[in-house]
């Protein structure tokens, strides 16, 4: 059976992908052109969000210099990854790479 260390670590990235998810289809609603018909939702775009919410997990092994779950889950400080100034300049350069490509999602 898995560790309980494992179900905390896919538990942790479950709610991140469930955050970030529901945050995009909150903004998307909220800045819906037509307010009847907020149903506008682009799911692409709400899974692309979530997805990378969940990745974001991925500067723990970066930080921890090992594909290991105890060196990733065993470090002194939060990885940068979790920095809300590393959320922000991630946010400008997506936008910046991709434009209105992303509204096609």
């Amino acid at each position: 059976s898995p560790s309980p260390r494992l179900l905390s670590a896919l538990a942790d990235s479950a709610a991140h992908l469930s955050v970030g998810a529901a945050a995009w289809a909150c903004v998307q609603w909220a800045a819906s052109p037509h307010p009847p018909a907020r149903a506008a939702v682009r799911w692409g775009q709400v899974a692309a969000a979530g997805l990378v919410a969940s990745a974001m997990d991925a500067d723990h092994f970066i930080a921890a210099g090992a594909l290991s779950l105890h060196a990733a889950t065993h470090l002194n400080a939060r990885p940068f990854g979790h920095a809300l100034a590393f959320v922000a300049a991630a946010t400008v350069a997506a936008h910046a790479v991709l434009g209105r490509r992303a509204a096609a999602l």
